[in-house]
């Protein structure tokens, strides 16, 4: 172990692992920007419901999730669409975002398939 974490992990979220492969074959996210800030943020909440039970406070990065529950909240003002809010220290989940995150990881996949380096 290297500074008290194992070695060879990297930082980062599981999709921005996925999309630094992508990056350093130079695939650009341009086209789909606003999905690329909306998944990482939305994954933030379901990891926190998965491992936490929704309990921010018991959440691996309480930080983050509070950071995330707040973009997701202005995004959807914008929008006029419901994502998720802390209540009483717990995450509740808004009608809009199961269906947000489905469009927004179809919408990446797409991306990033018609872009993929071919292989040899």
């Amino acid at each position: 172990m290297k500074n008290g974490k194992k070695q060879g992990r990297k930082e980062g979220s599981w999709f921005d692992k996925r999309l630094a492969v992508f990056k350093e074959a130079n695939v650009g996210c341009t086209g789909i920007a606003q999905h690329c800030e909306l998944i990482p943020n939305a994954l933030l909440v379901r990891n926190c419901i998965v491992h936490a039970g929704g309990r921010v406070e018991k959440c691996r990065s309480p930080k983050k999730v509070k950071s995330a529950v707040q973009w997701l909240s202005n995004r959807a003002k914008r929008t006029n669409e419901r994502f998720a809010s802390i209540r009483d220290g717990f995450l509740y989940l808004g009608d809009d975002i199961v269906a947000e995150m489905i469009i927004a990881s179809r919408a990446a996949i797409r991306h990033l398939d018609k872009h993929r380096p071919e292989s040899t």
